[in-house]
């Protein structure tokens, strides 16, 4: 962790950045201070031991309002046919955003995007259906911080197939379309939020 200059207010890690090109969101615009669920809170999620940081940009505007079509629940079909886009097109920049991003997968770059606020960040609301226990939340920090599927197996001590069993069942639960909506849903669930920072730059 860097050394602030005496007398220097600590940054505020909430904070849009200047260039940050805020998106608008049908899940709910942020709050300056997140109210978290009282089940998610009884203990702080254990994470994965962080990558090493990865110098990371800024995703890009339109590369941003994509990533905010994926945290809706939108396929890649759906979201290329609402922004006028092929497929290919949406791949193409979806790639290039977790570049600059510094992650490795959709779902990673949605929370970056929160961390951010590139994307508003959604209202928090009622709890999540049928709760969360300790393994999903486990599950949920891991896909946020961009584990992959055997990193986020071992570091919940199950099997591959175990695990994604866990999360399809949590999917179901919560009406999640796929990994990035499920990312979406964590925070507006307040299961997730800007505490550890990004698959880039993990806070503990």
């Amino acid at each position: 962790m860097r050394n602030r200059p005496a007398g220097s207010p600590a940054p505020d890690p909430a904070a849009p950045r200047p260039d940050s090109g805020r998106e608008s969101s049908p899940l709910g615009r942020g709050l300056p201070n997140l109210h978290r669920h009282a089940a998610a809170e009884t203990k702080e999620p254990p994470l994965m031991p962080a990558r090493p940081a990865t110098a990371a940009s800024h995703p890009t505007p339109a590369q941003v309002k994509i990533a905010g079509k994926l945290a809706q629940g939108m396929s890649t079909a759906k979201a290329a046919a609402e922004l006028g886009l092929s497929e290919g097109t949406v791949a193409i920049q979806m790639s290039h955003g977790n570049r600059r991003a510094g992650v490795r997968h959709r779902h990673a770059l949605v929370h970056a995007c929160y961390v951010t606020e590139q994307l508003a960040r959604p209202e928090p609301t009622a709890p999540p259906p049928g709760g969360v226990d300790d393994t999903e939340t486990k599950i949920l920090w891991s896909l946020a911080l961009d584990g992959t599927y055997a990193e986020i197996a071992q570091h919940c001590g199950l099997s591959r197939d175990a695990m994604k069993k866990r999360i399809r069942a949590l999917r179901a639960r919560w009406g999640a379309e796929h990994d990035p909506h499920l990312i979406a849903l964590g925070w507006m669930f307040g299961v997730l939020d800007a505490s550890h920072g990004t698959g880039s730059h993990q806070v503990t």
